[in-house]
């Protein structure tokens, strides 16, 4: 039977109205299910009568409830476009001046680590807003069916299964359904005050609904669905009725996709939905150009290409620096995804070598010939050749300069070496390339018990996390990640990840523990420092802003993983100012001075705080 909607269906109609359930704390991932994906988790069945009985009542209001939500439709949808009314004719443009919100990009390395940490904090308010209007509008989608939702409670309220988990998920059903139709935040008050504190502080209003957000995201986030607890209790009519119950919400939901459209029009009126200081909406200056075909081919591969010279136009700047021509490379069709690729080329002297890549399954093959070269012979692990115009680039446009492309089918046989030949077939040179083994469509291939949780711990006063190692291959080679994971209120949120075949550089040497860093500033400042050391008989000692010295942990990691180091860890309640790796002997081994990392994270966190009002 499908089962993909979360069995309140208030929340679950908003979820594709309005995409509010983020906003009180439900999970999408079941809520906003479609026929496609509402497959149920597979149980042992329970025969007791009383199981069978609860889940035919449940069923059955659950029907009656969708029955009379469907026929508020028409009185749902007017309340929900009277608020967004309402709303907008109250406070248009209230947020209008607010100051950037989305993720920095362009030019976001000028930024001071203060104002990266204020940046975040505005970007945070404003997203508690946000919810707070999504909220706002969820509840009064909701209210024509308060009848409906008490006879509902009345009705499965005092149901019991042998499965204590059922009655649990059933009265936090009943709990959400409460709380959505208690809301009434004042959206326009709560958006002035943000304005009026100059976007620093939020209200007391909206403080209170991000501490009850966050309080459901506690607690709901790790509750199954009662949809699909009651499985294994189904008969054939319950499964006929659920069914049917499917299809009324199908179709209640097919009416209420114009209020999504509402909901935007709502914000931008707002000012909710403009282009803010650092997002990506910069774009880089670029010459305006013309692009001259070349030369144009087949690849073994199968797909076709086109070999293009970028030119300005009059009155424009040159389209490439100085002394190199810019060249594009336009796969048009075959397995790759239609590309571009290229680069700038000089003139005065051939590149030493030609360059694989492996993408989907495919290798392409790139390389700059000697300028005299007419053709290329591609020479295969197998033995065979395969044998290539080169693309010349005229002197009127900015050559002579060659290129050679080709694509061949992975992951066998691989590319050895290309020989030029010029217009007599005489070999001008011979270029060896770098051998690219295992590419296959997913090259990326985790070993036996390749991703292992090493560590599960909780930061003082704060979050659990966990340090995962992951073994894999990847194009013929052996890697090992470290990666740390730390469990929000409501998700978990992922670090990062840092390679071990990369340590840092100490001296021109490979540095005895590669660390990396997770620092967060909620719900207070800690940071968890985390990587391989090389020599697991060595100490690594954190220095604290206070000059105290603490040891941080060490733990094995298994053979089978091909760390070759030992993991070290700690979760720290400030950044550390240097790391110190010692030898058993007491020999201090390297030292890696942080001040301005642990001076960053102090001004970053300064700057996330929000003032008190």
């Amino acid at each position: 039977m499908e089962r993909g909607w979360q069995s309140g269906w208030i929340a679950a109609r908003a979820a594709l109205a309005t995409a509010l359930l983020v906003a009180v704390g439900t999970t999408p991932a079941y809520a906003a299910g479609t026929p496609a994906t509402r497959a149920r988790t597979p149980t042992a069945r329970a025969e007791t009568p009383a199981d069978a009985a609860a889940t035919a009542a449940y069923l059955a209001a659950l029907y009656a409830q969708t029955q009379a939500v469907v026929a508020n439709l028409p009185a749902s949808t007017a309340a929900f476009e009277g608020l967004a009314a309402r709303i907008g004719g109250e406070c248009p443009g209230v947020l209008a001046g607010a100051p950037g919100t989305a993720l920095p990009s362009f030019g976001a390395d000028r930024e001071s680590a203060r104002e990266r940490g204020e940046h975040a904090r505005e970007r945070d308010q404003w997203s508690e807003l946000d919810a707070e209007l999504s909220l706002a509008l969820d509840s009064a989608l909701s209210q024509p069916d308060q009848q409906a939702v008490s006879a509902f409670a009345s009705a499965v309220g005092p149901l019991r299964w042998s499965n204590p988990a059922i009655a649990q998920a059933v009265q936090l059903e009943l709990a959400q359904f409460e709380e959505l139709l208690a809301v009434t935040p004042d959206v326009c008050a709560d958006m002035r005050a943000w304005v009026a504190s100059g976007y620093r502080t939020l209200s007391a209003g909206t403080r209170e609904f991000r501490a009850r957000r966050e309080a459901a995201d506690r607690r709901d986030v790790h509750e199954q669905p009662v949809i699909f607890l009651l499985a294994p209790y189904e008969s054939a009519a319950d499964k006929a009725l659920l069914h049917r119950t499917d299809q009324l919400q199908s179709q209640g939901i097919g009416s209420l996709k114009t209020l999504a459209r509402t909901r935007a029009s709502l914000r931008q009126t707002l000012g909710l939905t403009r282009p803010r200081v650092g997002q990506a909406i910069e774009t880089v200056s670029r010459p305006a150009t013309r692009s001259i075909a070349i030369a144009h081919g087949r690849t073994a591969a199968g797909g076709r290409y086109s070999v293009l010279v970028e030119q300005p136009l009059r009155g424009h700047s040159g389209a490439a620096p100085r002394g190199c021509v810019s060249v594009t490379v336009t796969e048009h069709h075959g397995i790759f995804t239609p590309g571009r690729s290229g680069g700038c080329y000089s003139r005065s002297h051939v590149h030493g070598g030609g360059s694989v890549n492996c993408n989907e399954g495919q290798l392409s093959i790139h390389a700059q010939t000697d300028p005299r070269a007419r053709t290329v012979s591609l020479r295969l692990s197998d033995g065979r050749r395969i044998v290539s115009r080169v693309a010349l680039v005229p002197a009127r446009l900015g050559g002579p300069v060659g290129l050679y492309y080709q694509v061949v089918r992975g992951p066998s046989p691989i590319p050895v070496s290309l020989t030029e030949l010029d217009a007599h077939g005489a070999v001008l040179r011979v270029v060896k390339l770098p051998r690219i083994v295992e590419c296959t469509r997913h090259p990326l291939k985790y070993l036996p018990r390749g991703v292992r949780t090493l560590v599960h711990e909780t930061v003082p006063q704060g979050p659990s996390f966990a340090i995962v190692g992951e073994a894999y291959r990847f194009l013929g080679r052996l890697y090992f990640n470290l990666k740390v994971n730390v469990e929000s209120a409501s998700e978990t949120e992922f670090s990062a990840s840092s390679d071990t075949s990369v340590f840092f550089a100490f001296h021109g040497k490979p540095h005895p523990f590669s660390p990396q860093f997770e620092t967060t500033c909620k719900p207070h400042p800690y940071e968890i420092v985390y990587g391989l050391l090389r020599a697991p008989r060595d100490t690594v000692l954190a220095r604290s802003t206070s000059g105290a010295l603490d040891p941080l942990r060490q733990l094995a990691i298994p053979a089978g993983m091909h760390a070759h180091g030992a993991l070290v860890y700690g979760a720290l309640a400030t950044a550390p100012t240097a790391l110190i790796v010692r030898a058993p002997s007491g020999a201090t081994v390297a030292t890696q001075k942080l001040e301005g990392i642990a001076t960053e994270a102090f001004e970053t966190c300064q700057g996330e705080a929000e003032p008190e009002s």
